[in-house]
């Protein structure tokens, strides 16, 4: 083999083996960014039911277990 193609297969080989560091870095770090959303998506999630709990039982508590009861001045009672 020729001291030419040597240096061509010889940085061939070079440029390879960075080309494949960098993507595995790519990949790396394309993992790490998914791996965030979906966690921000969890805890998203879970604050929407959380909050749709607390609307609910709001809701329910006004609307099914609570009445006001009002005095009038002239000592009428008005219930809602």
């Amino acid at each position: 083999m020729d001291q030419k193609r040597r240096k061509r297969l010889e940085l061939k080989a070079l440029v390879q083996e960075r080309l494949t560091a960098a993507a595995e870095d790519v990949f790396a770090l394309f993992e790490s960014t998914i791996a965030q959303f979906e966690e921000e998506l969890r805890r998203s999630e879970e604050e929407k039911r959380r909050k749709q709990e607390q609307l609910e039982s709001v809701l329910n508590g006004t609307i099914h277990h609570t009445r006001i009861l009002l005095l009038r001045t002239d000592k009428d009672l008005i219930t809602f």
